[in-house]
């Protein structure tokens, strides 16, 4: 599972500390392992700027500033888009860029 944004408030929280639109990257977050705590651990900590949490689990979560990612899946994946579930074209595969000063995304 993966978090990316170019917005560091998000419902009143500041979950991504090294986004901003006009800061040329978006921040993301690759969780290696399918585990609700270690996501839920990585917010909170994220969220309260907890720095001891984060280098506990920094072996579960990749944290990254990137311009551009692209997702390929053998089978078909669905993006999930303002609460909804959404696939484009076969779904197999996903590019994403960032556009500096564009639309807020927290994807």
């Amino acid at each position: 599972s993966m978090v990316v944004s170019n917005i560091r408030n998000y419902a009143g929280f500041n979950l991504f500390p090294d986004a901003h639109p006009c800061a040329d990257a978006m921040e993301m977050w690759v969780f290696r392992h399918r585990r609700v705590d270690a996501m839920a651990a990585w917010t909170a900590a994220t969220m309260f700027g907890v720095r001891r949490w984060k280098r506990y689990l920094r072996g579960n979560v990749g944290h990254y500033l990137v311009q551009s990612f692209t997702v390929t899946s053998d089978r078909p994946m669905y993006l999930q888009l303002d609460g909804e579930a959404v696939r484009l074209g076969d779904g197999t595969r996903y590019e994403f860029q960032y556009q500096r000063a564009a639309v807020n995304v927290l994807m």
